[in-house]
């Protein structure tokens, strides 16, 4: 999904005649990636190794922070947008947001919301408003370039962010495309992938990784606690070190 921000208004950008591209995690059952939520919940969130070529921000060049940051991670079908602000507002019901609405409704759950921002404004599309709406119909949260807002509100909701930064109001913000490929952060997301996100950033999980993805961060996880609880005990020895970091 994309957006537009500031003023002056850039106009939506031309439709393409090529089929937009999908990804082949549409074909995946639409099953609640329960295991990719937190594989550990009671250790703090680890980090996982990119395999060569994954898309993801680790991290982003210009990084995104996460405005709610929830102690475990999340994981979704993502789907998108473009958004714009600054858009003259019209007499009569606001609409501008039925799109969004259209496309959490229509996304397996859980989904993930990845919004491009197109002109890095000072509006927010999210807040307590669309937090609450989008958690209704399944969705987890957002991954954005643009601003988010309603902070505690948000938080009790349970909704996520991961944005560029806090805003104030939403102005006028409008949704130009939604379930089109858009990149965030350096993160090029195709509508349907896979994407998992936490307080520390996020990533776009291949489907060749997905079957075996939670026995590997058992391992990781399990090498680990084993370096740190040596670490932490009485046989702690610094000559021993490098040698336990091999092993890890």
């Amino acid at each position: 999904m994309r957006w537009p921000t500031s003023s002056p208004a850039a106009p939506p950008p031309p439709s393409s005649p090529h089929p937009r591209p999908r990804s082949p995690h549409r074909d995946l059952p639409a099953r609640r990636p329960a295991r990719l939520r937190h594989p550990d919940p009671g250790q703090r969130p680890r980090r996982a190794h990119r395999p060569p070529g994954q898309r993801g921000l680790h991290p982003p060049p210009d990084p995104l922070a996460a405005a709610r940051p929830a102690p475990d991670g999340g994981a979704g079908r993502h789907r998108d947008h473009h958004l714009r602000r600054a858009v003259p507002r019209r007499r009569g019901p606001d609409r501008r947001h039925d799109p969004l609405y259209r496309l959490v409704e229509e996304a397996p759950p859980p989904s993930v919301i990845v919004v491009q921002d197109l002109d890095g404004g000072a509006g927010c599309l999210w807040g307590e408003v669309n937090a609450t709406i989008c958690t209704a119909m399944g969705c987890e949260g957002v991954v954005t370039d643009g601003l988010v807002r309603d902070l505690p509100d948000v938080e009790k909701v349970g909704f996520r962010y991961l944005a560029r930064g806090v805003g104030v109001a939403r102005a006028w913000v409008q949704i130009v495309e939604t379930d089109v490929p858009v990149e965030v952060g350096g993160m090029r997301v195709v509508p349907g992938d896979v994407v998992h996100a936490d307080r520390h950033g996020a990533l776009v999980i291949p489907p060749e990784a997905l079957e075996g993805l939670p026995a590997s961060a058992d391992a990781v996880m399990a090498r680990e606690d084993r370096l740190l609880g040596w670490v932490r005990s009485p046989d702690f020895t610094p000559g021993e070190l490098a040698a336990r970091r091999a092993q890890h």
